[in-house]
């Protein structure tokens, strides 16, 4: 069964260890659908963001409410945000 666009986005937000079959399936989805791969490589990116400024003593806080918010952001320009940001 092909994965859609919300199954993946709640998989890599989640993170965690996958099935075969899940990897599988969500490996097809990005190749076939651009969206997602771009919404995948700003997660990637958004860990590797909140890594650094957890290195850079940022409060953990802070830091958990960012990731929050910035992820928001990504999926609501993916159009997979339950309730969209509201854009400045």
């Amino acid at each position: 069964m092909m994965m859609n666009c919300r199954e993946l986005a709640e998989i890599v937000a989640r993170g965690g260890e996958l099935s075969l079959r899940q990897r599988l399936a969500l490996r097809l989805h990005l190749r076939l659908c651009p969206p997602c791969r771009d919404y995948a490589e700003q997660i990637d990116k958004l860990g590797e963001v909140a890594c650094d400024a957890v290195e850079a003593d940022m409060s953990r806080d802070c830091c958990q409410e960012t990731v929050r918010r910035l992820e928001n952001s990504i999926l609501t320009e993916c159009g997979l945000a339950e309730e969209p940001v509201k854009k400045r």
